[in-house]
């Protein structure tokens, strides 16, 4: 299992200013819901996705795990200003 931690992260930048992490392939994600069917995702509210369990036991009753199969961008909106397209 890959593990990532976002503090310690390597920040990447694409052409259009944005700004991302890598999350390696393996990396576990977890995910806090009040529906125990893993597979229902409901838009409100927004789910929370979080690399501990326990970073998202406060967001439902169930916590689902999901496996990366290859790598993920994750947009790292907080290392971003206005400049970027994201914006």
């Amino acid at each position: 299992m890959a593990y990532f931690d976002i503090n310690t992260a390597e920040v990447h930048d694409e052409s259009n200013g944005n700004k991302y992490y890598i999350i390696p392939e393996e990396t576990k994600l977890y995910r806090g819901s009040d529906e125990q069917n893993s597979h229902i995702v409901q838009p409100k509210p927004p789910p929370f996705f979080g690399f501990t369990s326990e970073a998202v036991k406060n967001y439902g009753a169930y916590t689902h795990t999901y496996s990366r199969t290859e790598e993920l961008k994750l947009l790292a909106i907080m290392e971003m200003d206005t400049s970027s397209n994201f914006y």
